[in-house]
């Protein structure tokens, strides 16, 4: 926003994402002298029939005004690099159709209200209401186009949860998964700078501009006229105009960040589901390769001190005419053999020897707790079964002896 003593200039940009067909700038139009500097990217799903590419898209609003004439003097122009404003609603926004600005019935319909001074503010927050309207259904397009790539529908079949859930070896996948999450984290930026743009410059404008310290100040021309109660009256209209802006662009901005919110949540979901398929994939991996190397390990164990000697006793050092060395090899091999299993025993019995007995130790205790409570849910089973309890009264009755003091009680209960 740049100021002068008798005029303000001021603009504001909006910045979203574009899902086109291609990333060619010729439809455009533009001067081939332009360059603009425009993030851009494509991506292609696995499970997806075409590509998806997406620009970054910015649209402008600058106006000049005067700040001190009753009949203020004001220039407005609108930028947009989409070559046409134009959603794919069936509403048409061009030059002429942006929202006419001497279309008073809209005015009314919005609520927008202007002074005298402040018309031309008043028609910058008019414009600036209705492009928030085009941003928004851009920003819809582009995340119907994400939905394509990744439709709710891609887990009904065996084949496209594969392709959701496992990647290859060019890790196409987890690539996508990035792209789309890194979209929605620009979205929800970029819609929240919008939103935190649009306070700042109204703030600065009201502080600069329309508060009685700038006028009473001199330095810059502020919309007050003289009287203080023309001056309330101007700073109410700017007020009530820009808060209906401000409203209507945070009212569109929660919807968009609420769906781009699910979105994302969708998306890590399945990040999610992929490095826990990776995973699991990966250790059922390692764990057949664990079994082919326990299998080569003990295969070269065994034939390891049989090679060893054969190779020894193969030299010329020998005289296999005597028939000694044929027992002093035969003796040898035993010895090496032997030694060599009964030394790779020890070593696998030694590694994490002591968790292995912690755990042997736990498993004895274990057993010993649970042959405890068998016998005794036995026992207790046995005290409620009926044979038992016959013999149990059986022997009472058998075994069973009065005392003098429990003879009289029975006599004088009889």
């Amino acid at each position: 926003m740049l100021h002068c003593p008798r005029e303000v200039f001021v603009q504001y940009h909006m910045r979203f994402l574009s899902a086109t067909p291609t990333l060619s700038e010729k439809k455009l139009n533009l001067d081939p002298d332009l360059a603009l500097d425009r993030m851009a990217g494509s991506v292609l799903h696995s499970s997806a029939s075409k590509w998806l590419f997406v620009q970054e898209r910015r649209l402008s609003v600058a106006i000049v005004t005067t700040c001190d004439l009753d009949l203020p003097v004001f220039s407005l122009v609108s930028l947009c690099d989409t070559g046409s404003i134009q959603p794919a609603v069936g509403h048409h926004f061009d030059s002429a159709s942006l929202g006419d600005l001497g279309d008073s019935a809209r005015w009314r319909a919005l609520g927008f209200r202007s002074s005298s001074r402040t018309a031309g503010l008043a028609a910058f927050a008019f414009r600036i209401h209705t492009l928030c309207t085009f941003v928004t259904y851009r920003w819809v397009d582009t995340l119907n186009a994400l939905d394509e790539q990744l439709a709710v529908t891609d887990i009904t079949t065996r084949e496209s949860r594969h392709k959701l859930m496992y990647d290859d070896s060019n890790l196409r996948v987890s690539e996508f998964y990035f792209f789309i999450s890194q979209l929605l984290r620009f979205a929800t930026l970029w819609i929240r700078d919008d939103i935190d743009a649009l306070r700042e410059m109204v703030g600065k404008l009201q502080h600069r501009r329309l508060s009685p310290k700038a006028k009473a100040s001199g330095a810059l021309g502020t919309f007050l006229p003289d009287a203080p109660e023309a001056q309330h009256a101007t700073i109410a209209i700017f007020k009530h105009n820009w808060a209906i802006v401000q409203a209507h662009q945070e009212k569109l901005a929660a919807k968009l960040l609420e769906r781009i919110a699910k979105k994302q949540e969708e998306v890590n979901s399945l990040r999610e589901a992929l490095f826990t398929a990776t995973a699991v994939s990966e250790a059922t991996k390692s764990k057949q390769l664990n079994h082919y190397i326990i299998v080569f390990t003990i295969v070269t164990i065994f034939y390891l001190p049989l090679s060893f000697v054969a190779t020894l006793y193969a030299l010329d050092l020998f005289s296999w005419d005597d028939p000694t060395q044929k027992t002093s090899f035969l003796i040898t091999t035993g010895a090496v053999a032997g030694g060599t299993y009964c030394f790779s025993g020890w070593l696998i019995w030694s590694v994490r020897q002591r968790e292995r007995r912690f755990a042997w130790v736990l498993a004895v205790a274990r057993g010993v707790m649970d042959y405890r409570m068998y016998w005794r849910r036995w026992g207790r089973r046995i005290e409620r079964a009926a044979w038992y309890r016959g013999f149990e009264q059986f022997f009472e009755r058998k075994g069973g002896v009065r005392t003098g003091d429990d003879a009289e009680a029975a006599g004088g209960r009889e």
